[in-house]
């Protein structure tokens, strides 16, 4: 079993590390794209990313400061990093390492950068997200920039899980990197829904927040079963039958 999540455009890196670190799988396909970024002035770099002066300058920054190899003197493990809403339930703080060990076995963080991470995969500051459209030699998009080459990686993972499938806890426009008819193993997304005023909707935030506790309730409790996934019951959600698939788990709260 495999979760697979969005990263975060907020970032923060700090001294509390897990022991054991390594290098992201694709580190050099994310020196090609470095590379293209460098090209860019930051007129052209802003219009690309929509960015902000102050978030231009940033962005800069980090291209301009991007270097491997990845150390601890200069990047984080990943997991430590993102700080967005989803990543703000997930209590790295708390973490041992075997809540690591199992992380490292089960969770997988998309990246526009990066490709496809591990929680103890070192990076470094970056922004560019999976939907931007920067054109390379594969093509108009990252999404044709990494190709089949995440989905790949998936199905070489999943072959090694003695539960075979894979459970989608990212946005639309991470998922959208992955080609679901060429996944070898079951593809399930979980969603979060909201009742409020007798309605029954998604609302971001709250979507956003719940998927970080369902990957903390995950690790914390080593699940890998379809069955326990269900068992999930923090912050008001319970697991909804009568809303669920076979290719979708949805949990709900009350908002009244």
């Amino acid at each position: 079993m495999i979760i697979i999540v969005s990263p975060s455009k907020t970032q923060t890196f700090t001294n509390r590390q897990p022991a054991d670190v390594r290098q992201p799988e694709l580190i050099d396909r994310a020196e090609q794209l470095i590379a293209i970024l460098k090209s860019f002035s930051p007129e052209d770099l802003a219009t690309l990313m929509k960015t902000s002066e102050r978030l231009t300058a940033q962005t800069i920054d980090s291209i301009t400061g991007f270097q491997t190899p990845h150390t601890t003197d200069n990047s984080s493990a990943a997991l430590t990093v993102f700080q967005g809403a989803a990543y703000t339930a997930v209590d790295t703080d708390s973490y041992n390492k075997n809540d690591y060990l199992f992380a490292d076995r089960h969770v997988r963080i998309l990246s526009g950068l990066y490709g496809i991470l591990r929680p103890t995969d070192l990076i470094q500051p970056y922004r560019l997200e999976m939907g931007t459209r920067l054109e390379t030699d594969r093509g108009a998009s990252l999404y044709d920039f990494w190709g089949e080459t995440i989905t790949d990686i998936l199905n070489r993972e999943l072959e090694q899980s003695k539960e075979r499938f894979l459970v989608n806890c990212a946005s639309k426009e991470y998922a959208n990197v992955i080609r679901p008819k060429k996944i070898a193993a079951d593809l399930i997304t979980v969603s979060f829904k909201q009742r409020k005023n007798d309605r029954l909707k998604t609302i971001a935030v709250h979507a956003k927040r719940a998927r970080g506790r369902f990957v903390d309730y995950v690790i914390r409790n080593r699940l890998t079963n379809m069955k326990k996934l269900q068992s999930f019951n923090e912050d008001g959600y319970c697991f909804s039958t009568a809303l669920s698939s076979d290719t979708e788990l949805v949990f709900q709260k009350s908002l009244d």
